[in-house]
């Protein structure tokens, strides 16, 4: 495996344009890679080093562009609107694959079946390039209970086949098992075809954390399936990836605090943090740029934001406002495309992420503080 960091569009252009340069006819490239990962401008840079004057787009609605004034043809696809493998028969795909140019598709995972064994897999992230000869699927089942919502959903490769969100006034041990059983009927899924289980790795609540570890370490060692832990105020940002606005995730914290973070579009700028709310407001209002608050702790702090905030601010709508499994899923799936296997963690070796101790962990400290400064130790 080869792995080019790039950080920039240009050095994106200059890596697919050597790669390309190296191409042969017959060779099928699939670009694997989240929405704004840069796969637009690697296709650019392929076809520029396959003497290709022509520009080049994604053709998503077209399916297939042919550029035929290179060093050989040059057969661009783009099936992110292919629902069915079956429909890429209409557009010929067998022919091309098997011609005598050199085939690059965007969002290949959609028809990984159709792929030839030898498929040069390029994986696009927003740091680089991941140049493997296999193209694998991926099936994730996420698990969420860090906050006040239950959740649970599959995803697969870049479809997200189910997704099942709770917050009512049940105990998240009564509902996460029936409700991951109900998604399991509904897709008639066997759970052997799951490849890994995501969850919320914390902070949060300590009794959710703890009921949502359990799960996963039940599934993962029943199944002999790794975990993927994904940071609660990662997932719950990535609820609103792509705003140009700061994302502030708030989940209350108890003792005057909140479990928080800042974050813009491509990356975090505070990593997910135990704070007092004017700690964290103060960061933003030097910073100086517009900021979207969301999560469970916005209720409870509105009122002190109104006070705390100098720069404009607004809150994320009700649908993207909590926890969602989804996010988790996704957000662990970009991690296994840039990391790989690295990703993974297992079952055995999983520990939630608290931040701090229990409240009953601060108390008892504090009761034993207190005896000692009274004299007498207990």
């Amino acid at each position: 495996m080869q792995i080019f960091e790039t950080m920039s569009a240009a050095e994106t252009f200059a890596c697919a344009r050597e790669i390309a340069g190296k191409a042969e006819p017959g060779q099928v490239y699939a670009l694997i890679g989240d929405l704004g990962a840069g796969k637009t401008v690697f296709a650019q840079g392929f076809a520029s080093g396959l003497g290709v004057d022509d520009y080049v787009n994604s053709p998503t609605f077209t399916i297939l562009q042919i550029y035929e004034d290179g060093r050989m043809p040059f057969y661009h696809f783009d099936v992110y609107r292919i629902e069915e493998p079956e429909e890429m028969e209409e557009v010929g795909f067998d022919d091309y694959i098997c011609g005598d140019g050199v085939c690059l598709i965007e969002w290949a995972g959609r028809i990984r079946e159709l792929m030839p064994e030898d498929t040069v897999v390029v994986t696009r992230t927003w740091t680089g390039a991941r140049i493997t000869g296999e193209l694998r699927s991926m099936k994730i089942l996420a698990i969420e209970t860090s906050g006040p919502v239950a959740g649970c959903a599959v995803l697969e490769d870049d479809l997200l086949q189910a997704e099942f969100s709770v917050q009512f006034k049940k105990k998240h041990s009564q509902s996460l098992v029936p409700m991951m059983e109900e998604v399991r009927k509904i897709l008639e899924m066997d759970l052997k075809t799951v490849d890994a289980i995501a969850l919320s790795g914390g902070p949060g609540s300590f009794t959710g954390l703890r009921i949502g570890a359990a799960t996963a370490k039940g599934v993962g060692l029943a199944l002999d399936r790794p975990l993927i832990p994904v940071p609660t105020v990662d997932s719950l940002a990535f609820n609103l990836y792509g705003t140009e606005a700061l994302v502030c995730p708030i989940m209350d914290a108890r003792r005057s605090q909140v479990y928080t973070g800042i974050y813009d579009l491509k990356e975090g700028l505070r990593s997910q943090c135990v704070v007092p709310l004017s700690e964290i407001a103060a960061d933003l209002n030097e910073r100086g740029r517009e900021v979207i608050f969301l999560g469970d702790g916005v209720p409870v702090c509105e009122k002190a934001l109104k006070d705390l905030m100098k720069v404009p601010y607004s809150f994320a709508p009700a649908h993207l406002s909590r926890q969602r499994a989804a996010a988790v899923a996704a957000l662990a799936m970009k991690y296994y495309r840039e990391k790989g296997d690295e990703a993974f963690t297992g079952a055995d070796d999983f520990r939630p992420e608290y931040l701090r101790k229990t409240q009953a962990e601060q108390e008892r400290g504090e009761r034993r503080n207190y005896s000692l400064v009274g004299g007498e130790q207990k």
